[in-house]
């Protein structure tokens, strides 16, 4: 298991965060787990163009993904 962690600029979250982490870490073939907050269709697509799949959490809320 490895767990990642970048500092959130203060005026900003993690749904900014998030790809700025991905690009650091070697992730190919991995699975990459994200709460609701960083489910987004681009975080999504940069998870699969580095040949990981991912397990998101979903929000009522959010509709079809």
């Amino acid at each position: 298991m490895v767990l990642g962690q970048i500092k959130v600029d203060e005026k900003s979250n993690e749904i900014t965060a998030i790809p700025e982490l991905l690009k650091l870490l070697d992730i190919n073939g991995c699975i990459i787990i994200i709460d609701a907050m960083g489910c987004q269709k681009d975080i999504a697509a940069d998870i699969i163009d580095n040949e990981a799949d991912y397990i998101l959490a979903l929000k009522g809320n959010q509709g079809a993904f």
